[in-house]
């Protein structure tokens, strides 16, 4: 987890330092941790809290209500991303079981019940955050250790390319509200977790366009510029990604100052420059960037 001093704080929200410790103090807002030497810490929720006070406060709030709000909105998504019972673990291992089996024998109509079954049972970040990484790790693990061939690895892939897109499709993309462009930088091509996300962003009531994979630099910046973009999220889980999206990042930092950068994915800290963090999983990542942009 990325942790944020004060000072560091002050400058990716735009509030000033003796302000982030008077809405600590007054209303419990941006509460950071403390350092073994006593400095406070800020995480990717504090700042997202933060940004969320900052947002109602320009719409007119008076702090104490705008601070209300804040706390209100966070108890929600909390609610939201409560995990499933206990007794959904073992059908979760069961399914697993049989995707991988489906995969070796390339069984269409199995894996299609498997997924179906799956996603039946709990809501659609809980199975993605908790069942699909998951399954979608054992099948890597299974073809590296040559347990599948790369034909049984990429009917999974596929399959489950095409049920996120469905449900990409069928989340309802807002008319209004600020837009967010999410997609792969350019030799990038692992789009499970970026439409996953993208999916999730518009099913908490983010305007989010996916743009796939392999998208190189000149086409994000005449997205950005075509759509007005108030923000873009990067997948990051290869190395070659990162000179990529530190690329990206120093041109349209320079293009478009007052773009959110947003990234995500395993190797999201090698990333250089003023950019947002994501938080493990598209449940509390969509929050907190959607926390981030409407407050």
């Amino acid at each position: 987890m990325c942790m944020y001093t004060i000072k560091r704080a002050s400058e990716l929200t735009g509030v000033p330092v003796a302000t982030l410790r008077a809405w600590e103090r007054r209303y419990g807002i941006g509460t950071p941790s403390r350092s073994d030497s006593g400095y406070r810490l800020y995480d990717e929720q504090a700042l997202a809290d933060i940004n969320a006070m900052q947002h109602l406060i320009t719409q007119g709030w008076a702090p104490r209500q705008a601070a209300a709000a804040t706390t209100s909105r966070r108890s929600s998504i909390r609610e939201q991303h409560v995990e499933s019972p206990d007794e959904l673990v073992e059908e979760f291992r069961q399914l697993r079981t049989r995707v991988i089996a489906s995969a070796r024998s390339m069984d269409e109509v199995e894996l299609a019940q498997a997924l179906d079954q799956m996603f039946s049972k709990a809501s659609y970040e809980y199975v993605v955050d908790n069942w699909l990484k998951p399954v979608m790790q054992d099948i890597g693990e299974e073809w590296l250790a040559g347990r599948l061939d790369i034909a049984g690895e990429h009917f999974v892939s596929n399959a489950v390319m095409r049920r996120l897109g469905a449900a990409f499709e069928t989340a309802p993309l807002p008319v209004r509200g600020p837009l967010v462009l999410v997609g792969l930088p350019a030799g990038s091509y692992h789009e499970i977790g970026p439409l996953a996300f993208a999916t999730a962003a518009r099913r908490i009531g983010l305007a989010a366009l996916y743009l796939g994979s392999n998208v190189p630099l000149e086409a994000w910046t005449r997205a950005v510029s075509i759509h007005k973009a108030s923000a873009i999220v990067l997948s990051v889980v290869q190395p070659h990604d990162v000179a990529e999206v530190n690329t990206l990042v120093d041109v349209l930092t320079a293009e478009h100052p007052e773009l959110l950068i947003v990234v995500g994915g395993r190797l999201q800290h090698d990333v250089n420059g003023l950019v947002m963090h994501l938080p493990e999983g598209i449940a509390a990542s969509a929050a907190a960037l959607a926390t981030r942009l409407m407050g």
